[in-house]
């Protein structure tokens, strides 16, 4: 899935994947049409909770109504503007489904028809920071698949000059005349060799390959461990006008943030869709470690987990 400008799409936010319903899901003859009241498969406990391992990929509430769909970005943004839930796949391709589940705007988070599945609901902000809470250290790198997410551009030591020391490498060479002597030994004797430096000066010593930078460029994978199951992947967003954001998997909360400071974080800086206040939700990226608690613009179509009762 390819990136696009991070700085122009990315949804009203400052600065977290597959479904939350499984297999028995009953499928109708509409577009992309399930429903909440579907039997959840794949859950997987970490700490007292218990969440679902894929993303949200219904269509209807939990009362059986249907949530809209809204293919073109008119028909996005229209939905945001008047505060109605919408729903999409990712690039309005419905075998993205599949992989990802369903983006949704915050309104159909928030509605009171119920978008979680029977004897779950979608997580508060407070319990998404207790899942991150009991994963602990590289939190990120546990929650998130062990495919699927972009490798990016990186380093790795230099296998020629890893092991060289700065005073090899500076024609500083330590002295072989008296590199065994004991102190005791060297307080009454001094080498003729080095005068008691204890190094002696010799060529300098230059890598061909790394050009003595002692590191050299690599692709660094950006999947990780899924530790424990939660299955994340990267199944990007919709911002307020309808366009499209890959790369990164963000994850509702059904919390608001309701303050004028409340951002959060995100790691690669503002853009014209950032919104003070808005909705909680989670982020993990291919190119920053980290879980990135942040606030997001409630018309923006992130993925959604469920959480059990």
């Amino acid at each position: 899935m390819k990136k696009l400008n991070i700085t122009t799409l990315l949804c009203g936010l400052i600065l977290f994947i597959t479904s939350c319903v499984g297999s028995t899901t009953v499928k109708s003859v509409a577009e992309g049409e399930t429903t909440a009241k579907s039997v959840a498969e794949g859950e997987v406990a970490i700490g007292n909770q218990v969440w679902t391992s894929k993303n949200l990929d219904v269509s209807m509430f939990r009362n059986g109504e249907a949530i809209p769909l809204a293919k073109t970005d008119a028909e996005w943004e229209s939905a945001g503007e008047n505060q109605q839930p919408a729903w999409c796949y990712y690039e309005n391709k419905g075998e993205n489904g599949t992989t990802y589940g369903k983006l949704y705007n915050w309104y159909a988070v928030n509605d009171p028809r119920g978008l979680a599945p029977n004897g779950y609901h979608i997580p508060t902000d407070a319990e998404w920071t207790i899942l991150t809470d009991n994963l602990g250290e590289e939190a990120s790198t546990k929650m998130k698949n062990a495919s699927g997410w972009e490798s990016i551009d990186g380093t790795k030591p230099c296998n020629v000059c890893k092991d060289w020391t700065d005073g090899y490498r500076e024609g500083k060479d330590a002295c072989k005349a008296c590199a065994n002597w004991t102190e005791d030994y060297r307080g009454g004797n001094t080498c003729k060799l080095c005068k008691d430096t204890k190094i002696v000066n010799a060529a300098k010593h230059n890598c061909l390959s790394c050009k003595n930078s002692k590191t050299l460029p690599a692709k660094i994978s950006g999947n990780g461990t899924n530790t424990y199951g939660f299955s994340a992947l990267p199944g990007g967003y919709r911002v307020i006008g309808g366009n499209f954001g890959g790369g990164s998997g963000l994850w509702w909360s059904s919390s608001e943030a309701n303050t004028s400071d409340a951002f959060g974080t995100w790691p690669y800086g503002l853009s014209e869709d950032f919104d003070n206040g808005g909705a909680w939700s989670r982020t993990l990226t291919s190119d920053y470690g980290g879980v990135f608690r942040n606030s997001g613009n409630e018309q923006c179509g992130f993925s959604v987990r469920c959480i059990k009762d």
